[in-house]
């Protein structure tokens, strides 16, 4: 095992053990009798209910996405793109540094499914990421306001200081997604990326590279393209992201709500942006657990929510298992796409083959039928 590796091993122990030590000294009181009466007082409609938004969130990023592809002029299915995000939702969610590595399996699965070349996808999923800094950037403001008014009634002494750091953040989210978009608009991004990594000492990569020139120029001419759409369309897609972002906010202020408790909507927002950040700061951990789970009690603690622990841990239960039924929804769609491949595979392989005059054979109908599968 290389230097490297054991230095990342050691890192990702590190974050483990601070986000298990994070969560039984927050959960160390716990009451579960009190936990298993809030969800008794739940029952299965409130759960639907609870995750209500989740659904809603993901249909109307999807659209927004769609979005995007039909600016770049592909016609892409709505359910294509669903079992897209489902599937990468479900590395993202599961896998340590999920969100980084859920991204470029995202390209052979709209190759696949979406029937899409591979510079358009990754064109799109730029488009995408862009959109979504740009709007979570917004939405970050929007809840450094909400909720500096409403930190105002029981922590105005710390409420100058959450929305200096909140406003911080949301200026530098946004600025993020203001310079990739000017950088993507200009048509040279995928090229510049690829000029760099060819001057790494490595004589294979630098072939491979220069064999996939082409498809960096394309990449290149699809972002450009987006960026130079009409202000309409990228409107219309952002608008789409920013209430994905709201959603967000809106499922925890739902769930505490039919749990008996009654924060406000600006701090549920002011809440959800910040363990939102921690999030992305501690991408090594899978859906950030452990530490989001034991910053959703700290916070709600300190904004005085009566029964904290008990219906923050309620809540938690709550948001994981929509999250474990999202996982195993996603990778059972790639599972099946493993099942249909490998079903593909065989069926060609007993086709009878056909000889051509030259005295070579030819499977065209094996050709087509792994094509369809």
């Amino acid at each position: 095992m290389t230097t490297h590796r054991v230095r990342g091993n050691a890192v990702r122990a590190c974050f483990w053990f601070i986000a298990l030590a994070a969560l039984l000294w927050t959960f160390r009181d716990l009451k579960l009798g009190r936990v298993l009466a809030l969800f008794a007082e739940l029952g299965p409609f409130g759960v639907l209910l609870a995750w209500t938004p989740q659904a809603l969130g993901l249909a109307l990023e999807t659209v927004a996405w769609q979005r995007i592809f039909h600016a770049l002029g592909s016609r892409v299915s709505y359910k294509a793109l669903v079992r897209v995000r489902l599937a990468s939702e479900a590395l993202s969610l599961s896998l340590p540094a999920g969100a980084l590595l859920a991204e470029p399996c995202k390209v052979p699965l709209l190759e696949r499914h979406a029937k899409l070349s591979a510079p358009t996808a990754v064109a799109g999923i730029l488009a995408r990421k862009c959109l979504l800094l740009e709007s979570q950037g917004v939405f970050i403001g929007c809840a450094a306001l909400l909720g500096c008014a409403a930190l105002g009634h029981g922590a105005r002494s710390h409420a100058a200081t959450f929305m200096l750091v909140l406003g911080g953040a949301a200026l530098v989210v946004f600025s993020t997604g203001v310079c990739t978009r000017f950088v993507f608009a200009r048509g040279r991004a995928a090229r510049s990326v690829q000029r760099l990594l060819e001057r790494l000492p490595s004589q294979l990569l630098r072939s491979k590279l220069q064999a996939q020139r082409e498809s960096f120029a394309r990449t290149d001419g699809d972002l450009g393209k987006f960026f130079r759409s009409p202000l309409r369309w990228q409107l219309e897609a952002s608008a789409g992201f920013l209430g994905v972002w709201a959603l967000e906010s809106v499922e925890t202020y739902v769930c505490l709500h039919l749990l008996g408790a009654a924060p406000s909507f600006g701090q549920v927002a002011a809440v959800e942006v910040s363990l939102a950040l921690v999030r992305h700061l501690v991408f090594v951990l899978p859906a950030g657990l452990g530490l989001q789970d034991a910053g959703y009690a700290l916070l709600f603690s300190a904004l005085g929510l009566a029964d904290a622990t008990e219906v923050v841990a309620a809540f938690l239960v709550l948001k994981r298992a929509k999250e474990i039924g999202l996982i195993a929804l996603g990778f059972g769609l790639l599972s099946s796409d493993k099942l249909r491949q490998g079903l593909g595979q065989s069926a060609a392989a007993q086709l009878p083959r056909s000889t051509v005059a030259n005295g070579k054979t030819a499977t065209p109908r094996a050709g087509y039928l792994a094509k369809r599968v």
